[in-house]
């Protein structure tokens, strides 16, 4: 989360454009994931401890890229998104969770490639054994949830008009759990 918006901040304030800005930092966060699902898949250290070090050393990046320093004034449309309403009294963040929420749960629940996550995630050796690349899709999940967590960065810098380096401190414990 904290190292799309800092790259968000980063980017925005070196002269990119800011949609061009948005893209680079969703992929910034997909990269994070991948890198973090590659070694998972190759080495089986527990996620855990793998995403626990990302965390410091992604730390580390967002602090290279804004030093400390804030940035901030970024495009009123943009600020709109995270502090106006969006549908009714609801804020654009709430109704997009809740789209994600139903087509998570679709894909989860009514395709095959949910069914092999939750193969993979009640025991790993019987994926394998039933012939389901658990690397690869281990790879593919935590590529796509440091996608799905950099558009929560975005949304957060959004939300707060501004990105420091120290954005998703204390935040550890919630992303965690």
């Amino acid at each position: 989360m904290a190292l799309a918006a800092c790259t968000l901040a980063a980017t925005y304030d070196s002269g990119v454009p800011f949609g061009m800005a948005i893209v680079i930092a969703l992929f910034a966060a997909a990269t994070a994931g991948f890198l973090q699902g590659a070694v998972i898949a190759q080495t089986r250290i527990s996620s855990l401890i793998v995403t626990l070090a990302g965390l410091i050393g992604f730390r580390g990046v967002a602090r290279i890229l804004l030093e400390d320093r804030s940035v901030g004034n970024f495009p009123s449309w943009f600020e709109d998104i995270g502090r106006n309403d969006f549908l009714g009294p609801m804020p654009f963040a709430l109704v997009l969770a809740i789209v994600m929420f139903v087509i998570g749960g679709i894909v989860l629940h009514r395709s095959a490639f949910g069914r092999k996550v939750y193969v993979i995630g009640d025991n790993a050796e019987v994926a394998r054994f039933s012939g389901i690349n658990v690397a690869r899709m281990k790879v593919l999940l935590f590529t796509t949830s440091g996608l799905v967590a950099g558009l929560a960065g975005v949304l957060f810098a959004a939300r707060l008009g501004s990105v420091r380096a120290n954005v998703g401190e204390g935040f550890e414990l919630d992303i965690i759990t």
